[in-house]
């Protein structure tokens, strides 16, 4: 049975031939996304298990999204938690943008994870000249 792209993705980043619905599978992250909501508790984790660095300051991706501008006291406690940690771990790519630009930010990154991938599976929907100039368009929102 042919496999969608995503089922390919997925078995690429497994190592596998195949995945099919219903599977479990342990597969290599392009991306780890954490925002203002989900990123303080992990940050607990992180150091309750005594972790000295993420896997790769490159591939996490920190927003504060949900309580930018800081509703209250306790949100901007959070927002303080999750910006020191960026800043202790030296993530590359942390942004405090609220909700408009989160989207655009992460798309931008799905989209260059997926160019990888479309081009690894030969199954590419828009030209490299054309992906150059989206990305050309897209300049504007490097910090």
């Amino acid at each position: 049975m042919p496999m969608t792209m995503t089922q390919k993705i997925l078995a690429d980043h497994a190592g596998l031939e195949s995945v099919a619905a219903g599977d479990l599978i342990e597969a290599k992250l392009d991306y780890v996304l954490g925002n203002d909501v989900t990123t303080p508790p992990a940050i607990k984790v992180f150091e309750k298990l005594g972790v000295k660095d993420v896997f790769d300051k490159d591939r996490v991706l920190l927003i504060q999204d949900h309580f930018t501008p800081n509703k209250d006291i306790k949100s901007a406690e959070l927002n303080k938690v999750m910006r020191c940690f960026a800043r202790e771990q030296e993530i590359t790519h942390y942004y405090e943008l609220g909700v408009t630009l989160l989207s655009v930010r992460i798309h931008i990154h799905v989209l260059m994870a997926h160019w990888v991938h479309l081009q690894q599976v030969s199954d590419l929907l828009i030209s490299h000249a054309q992906w150059q100039e989206a990305l050309h368009g897209l300049r504007f929102l490097k910090r």
